[in-house]
C-alpha cells in the first residue's frame, strides 16, 4: 500500500490534511491485516485506507482492485463476484463506494480548478450541424 498521500483526518489536529508519512505520521500495527497510521502530533490514530476508495472494505486489496477493474473492463456484477468468489451483492456496494469516491475526488479537483482558457470546437461542430437542418426562415428568425 502507497502511504505518500496519507494524511491525519482529525480536525482538530494542527497538520490535519497535510500530507507527510514519516514526518508526522508513522505505521501503528495493523488491524484485521490492514495497516494502521499514527500521528504524532494530535496522538490519533486511523486506517492507512482512511481517505481512500478502499475505506471500509474488508477485502484484501487485491481482491478490490481486481473486481473494480472487472467492472471497468464491462463484466456483470455476478461474474465479477465468481471471479473473485464474493457476494454480487458485495460486489454492488464496492461499486458504489468507488463511484461515490470518484465523484468526491472529482467535485474536489473541478472545484478548485482555474481555467483561463476553453476551446470549445466540438461544440460549435455541433450548433453548426443543428444549423444546417434550418430552413431559411428558421435561419432569419435566429439571427
Amino acid at each position: 500500500m502507497e502511504f505518500t498521500t496519507s494524511y491525519c483526518p482529525n480536525p482538530q489536529c494542527t497538520h490535519y490534511g497535510q500530507r507527510g508519512f514519516g514526518a508526522h505520521l508513522v505505521h501503528r500495527g495493523a488491524d484485521r491485516g490492514i495497516p494502521r497510521l499514527l500521528c504524532t502530533r494530535c496522538e490519533s490514530t486511523f486506517s492507512a485506507r482512511q481517505g481512500t476508495a478502499y475505506v471500509g472494505v474488508r477485502a484484501e486489496e487485491p481482491n478490490d482492485t481486481i473486481a473494480r477493474r472487472a467492472l471497468a473492463e464491462g463484466n456483470s456484477l455476478r461474474g465479477t463476484g465468481r471471479i473473485v468468489e464474493i457476494d454480487k451483492d458485495t460486489v454492488c456496494d464496492w461499486l458504489d463506494r468507488a463511484g461515490r469516491h470518484c465523484r468526491a475526488v472529482t467535485t474536489s479537483l473541478f472545484d478548485t480548478l482555474h481555467i483561463t482558457e476553453c476551446q470549445v470546437d466540438e461544440l460549435w461542430s455541433f450548433v453548426r450541424k443543428k444549423e444546417a437542418h434550418l430552413t431559411v426562415a428558421e435561419k432569419v428568425l435566429a439571427l
